[in-house]
């Protein structure tokens, strides 16, 4: 063997040694890595196994009533509630209601002068009568000139016939036909007469019709039953279109505004009873109902605004300020505080911690497990389950307080 040759298998001895004792030394050394991991993980479970008992306080789950009072504050407000505007212009002449005053609808509440006014009605309506009466003469003329415009062209009057016959054929025709243009032309005179008499009549009663709605708006009535708020002129004043003459508010039908949260939306909807207190003496009490709930939230607020009709607002006046509870109620159900759930990706699904295990005599034994819930309505701070729980189950109502995680042993302190 030359010495070449020997020193290549050498080191490729060298070498076959060399990878031999490094992978020694990592299959060595990756063992006690897991044997290390193992025995943490050992410790880890030992001490989970040996951590003491967190006291906790813990909620039983049963079927109970379930129920919400809405409050809120408001002040009451009259349905109707209008300022009567002058719609024409003129002399005030009688005053005959003021402040405080009770009205009926129609009632008359002040006079304008209507002397001017009267005396265009009286003009307007003789001549209506002048052109109902030209119409009714053109009526007749036209049913005339009709009638023998009719005559003509069937060829039935006889006069006119006799006429053409003791004349030459030449000129009976020329008769017949200046006698038919003569015809022809006092009809359609007579029926432009009687058309035009038509469009006066109609002109006239238009006239007339609006001068008597002028005369009309001299007397100012009530729109509707009510009392007087406001009497803003007196006898004498001039009065131009446009001018407020009272204010008239309908005290016998009231409502009050109120504005809830978006939690109190859900479970709120139109005809819901509200029991009201006056504010100045809650003794004094009122029933309601919601009759509107506004479709979007006020943009400054974010609350969104409600109406409560009074169904009996006798003794009481638009402006009293009143406390509003709106009690709602929904069946039995089983309900948990909303406070203890920590909730999925959805607000339908959420997790609590339930006691499980055997209590022995000094309080041990018991954990508590994480539990998946289907949720329901949020009422009052608390959530209905539909799926999850039991009635008789307890749950742990201050887990997040207490740093607990799903299988960490406790000690019911109360419920």
């Amino acid at each position: 063997m030359t010495a070449r040759r020997r020193r290549g298998v050498i080191l490729a001895t060298l070498a076959s040694i060399t990878v031999a004792v490094f992978g020694f030394q990592s299959i060595s050394a990756w063992s006690a890595k897991s044997k290390r991991s193992a025995e943490a993980t050992a410790q880890a479970q030992a001490a989970l196994s040996q951590r003491a008992p967190r006291r906790v306080w813990v909620e039983t789950v049963e079927r109970q009533p379930l129920r919400t009072v809405i409050e809120a504050s408001g002040a009451l407000r009259a349905v109707a509630d209008v300022t009567i505007l002058a719609e024409s212009s003129g002399t005030v002449i009688s005053v005959r209601a003021r402040r405080g005053d009770r009205v009926h609808a129609g009632e008359v509440l002040l006079e304008l002068d209507a002397s001017a006014a009267r005396l265009v009605t009286e003009r307007l309506r003789l001549e209506l009568a002048l052109a109902e009466e030209q119409l009714r003469f053109g009526r007749g003329e036209y049913k005339r000139a009709e009638l023998l415009y009719r005559q003509m062209i069937g060829g039935s009057n006889s006069a006119a016939a006799a006429a053409a016959s003791s004349k030459s054929p030449g000129q009976a025709s020329d008769d017949e036909i200046r006698f038919d243009v003569i015809a022809e032309t006092e009809f359609r005179k007579a029926e432009h007469e009687f058309l035009s008499t038509g469009l006066k009549v109609e002109i006239a009663r238009a006239a007339l019709a609006e001068a008597q709605r002028e005369l009309d708006r001299r007397a100012v009535a009530a729109p509707f039953d009510g009392a007087l708020a406001e009497c803003f002129v007196e006898l004498g004043d001039t009065v131009t279109f446009g001018r407020p003459l009272y204010n008239l508010v309908n005290d016998a039908n009231l409502t009050v505004d109120i504005s809830i949260s978006e939690a109190d939306l859900a479970n709120l909807e139109p005809g819901a009873p509200a029991h009201l207190r006056l504010g100045s003496d809650p003794s004094r009490e009122l029933a309601g109902l919601v009759t509107r709930i506004s479709p979007k939230a006020d943009p400054t607020t974010r609350a969104w605004p409600v109406t409560i009709a009074i169904t009996d607002a006798t003794g009481f006046h638009p402006g009293m300020a009143v406390s509003v509870e709106i009690e709602r109620s929904f069946g039995e159900a089983m309900s948990i505080p909303e406070s203890i759930i920590r909730y999925s990706a959805t607000a339908s699904r959420g997790t609590v911690l339930v006691v499980t295990g055997e209590q022995a005599t000094d309080g041990t034994g018991l954990k508590a497990q994480a539990t998946e819930l289907t949720l329901g309505r949020r009422v009052s701070g608390r959530v209905v389950v539909h799926e999850g729980l039991s009635p008789g189950d307890r749950v742990v109502v201050d887990w997040e307080t207490a740093g607990l995680s799903d299988g960490d042993p406790i000690i019911v302190v109360s419920e």
